[in-house]
């Protein structure tokens, strides 16, 4: 491989984190494409018991319970139902238990009851309420992230009659946020559910053995034949699945971003993106557009309240799931809960750069960039290899072989993908001059097949301080608790209780789930411990 442009990766990173922006998430990007099937991702959800189903399924329940570690994807190895399961069931875990009351029990009953069904085969399935929740949550997220989208293009915009169509548009764009708010609120039964799930959230403190008896009931690791699967590899996986389902089938928004977007946009990649990529090389690309989609992951078996919890705590007191600070350390300091999809990719190229084979595009398909005819055998997930592979970084992996890490194994073999995606080039359009300055008039622009699916990035949750266990339940003297007041800082909360305003950062540390990214952004009302 001749090089990576980096100004092209790290811009269309940069616009990941544009439209897609989470306060308690981040987006972690492959440094070699990830390509799933449109046909496969299809089946697994209308026809899981055929072949393809099922090993479509496994493909993508393996790739999302990679535990990520930053916002390069280049996971360990462990799964988050290796990590879940040792909680549960591992004899790992001390539950510092106060006595529940039956009103407390009781309580946590109807709101699990309200929560979950019990499915054909006895286990809890999500309820219709829950279900409903879903759905109309995903809606809202998607006119969320068109009207960032659109927001983002037009900031960026050369032109006046691009930053006009914003301001015509922006009304009925924030209408449409409105109306999908509106509507979890009401047919989405957020209320209700949100509810419910508080009431999970607090009997994980004071009842912690009922508690964790309904973790329990959705995911027994030490039960694998009813809450596993495996592969005709012998790969052991737990079912996960998407939302919206139908999401293949619908129409995606369309982005296309410039080269001179793409160098304006870097500048909002991941620091540890920029720094791992380095000086860019030259791809020659003068335009990307492709279409994109957000899914969400769905677990039906996984409840993060486990790790928010504050009534339990290792019995080895030096292990940590994660420290809760920026960035964090730990065994699991974030979790995958949606994908960036992209599909009918085009990329264009102008000048000498078009005929070179070997620059990298990162997590963008470019082996077929310059064919002139079509690759017969597209990029799928097939082949295993050995672990060897697993303990090479993305790098070296893509540097030495013509194989994709994708699949890390967690205690098993790495699945990795051996193909490369299809590609329809077209010749140069005849009245397209040729670029000034350039030694070439070479344009070549590139379509991925409309059944090729890639991953533009994986949506990581992050972990708040895990274990953290309730200092009243340890017999130690409670934490204080502040409630942000108007005009509050960071540095004036620590100058009242240290008197010292540079010990911000402490109270930020132990409260960055609450605050979010910024420390400079905190709300009145918001509940922070003072450690």
């Amino acid at each position: 491989m001749s090089g990576i442009d980096a100004t092209v990766v790290l811009g269309l990173a940069g616009k990941v984190n544009q439209v897609f922006a989470d306060d308690h998430a981040y987006q972690s990007f492959p440094l070699a494409p990830i390509g799933l099937k449109a046909d496969s991702l299809r089946a697994m959800v209308h026809d899981q018991l055929s072949a393809a189903g099922a090993h479509a399924h496994a493909q993508f329940s393996l790739l999302v319970n990679e535990i990520p570690a930053g916002p390069l994807w280049q996971p360990a190895g462990d799964r988050l139902w290796d990590v879940y399961g040792d909680l549960l069931t591992g004899g790992v875990v001390e539950l510092l238990e106060p006595r529940p009351t039956p009103e407390r029990t009781a309580a946590y009953e109807a709101a699990f009851a309200r929560l979950y069904e019990v499915g054909a085969d006895g286990v809890p399935v999500p309820s219709d309420i829950v279900v409903a929740y879903e759905q109309h949550r995903d809606a809202y997220r998607a006119a969320s992230i068109e009207y960032n989208n659109r927001k983002g293009e037009a900031l960026m915009a050369a032109d006046e009659a691009a930053r006009k169509a914003w301001e015509d548009d922006e009304p009925d764009l924030r209408a449409a946020i409105d109306a999908a708010l509106a509507a979890w609120h009401g047919p989405g039964h957020r209320a209700e559910v949100e509810a419910a799930r508080q009431v999970l959230a607090e009997r994980g403190t004071d009842s912690p053995a009922t508690v964790w008896e309904g973790f329990r009931r959705l995911f027994n690791p030490l039960m694998p034949e009813i809450f596993f699967r495996s592969t005709v590899e012998n790969l052991s996986y737990v079912p996960t699945g998407y939302l919206p389902s139908d999401v293949i089938d619908t129409g995606w928004p369309r982005i296309t971003v410039t080269a001179a977007e793409l160098r304006q946009l870097a500048e909002q990649a991941p620091p540890e993106l920029r720094s791992r990529l380095g000086s860019s090389a030259d791809a020659g690309i003068t335009r990307v557009t492709f279409e994109y989609s957000y899914v969400t992951v769905s677990r039906p078996w996984f409840t993060p309240a486990l790790f928010a919890s504050r009534a339990w705590r290792f019995t080895d007191a030096a292990r940590m799931l994660s420290d809760g600070q920026t960035p964090p350390t730990g065994e699991c300091t974030a979790y995958v809960v949606g994908l960036v999809l992209a599909r009918r990719i085009t990329v264009e190229r102008s000048g000498q750069q078009a005929t070179d084979q070997a620059m990298s595009l990162g997590f963008l398909p470019t082996k077929a960039l310059v064919q002139t005819v079509d690759i017969a055998r597209p990029y799928t997930v097939t082949d295993l290899t050995s672990r060897v592979a697993l303990r090479q970084s993305f790098a070296q992996v893509a540097a030495a072989t013509d194989t994709t890490p994708l699949l890390a194994g967690a205690r098993a073999r790495q699945i990795a993908a051996k193909n490369y995606p299809s590609m329809r080039t077209r010749a140069p359009r005849p009245d397209r001059p040729p670029r000034a300055g350039s030694e070439s008039s070479a344009t070549v622009e590139s379509t991925t097949d409309p059944n090729d699916v890639f991953v533009l990035a994986l949506q990581c949750r992050l972990l708040p301080r895990s274990p953290d266990p309730d200092p009243e339940l340890l017999g130690k003297e409670p934490r204080r608790r502040h409630t942000v007041a108007k005009g509050d800082t960071l540095s004036k909360i620590a100058a009242k209780f240290y008197g010292d305003a540079h010990q911000w950062r402490s109270i930020y540390a132990a409260n960055r789930d609450v605050i979010g990214p910024d420390p400079d952004v905190i709300r009145v009302g918001q509940k922070l411990t003072i450690p």
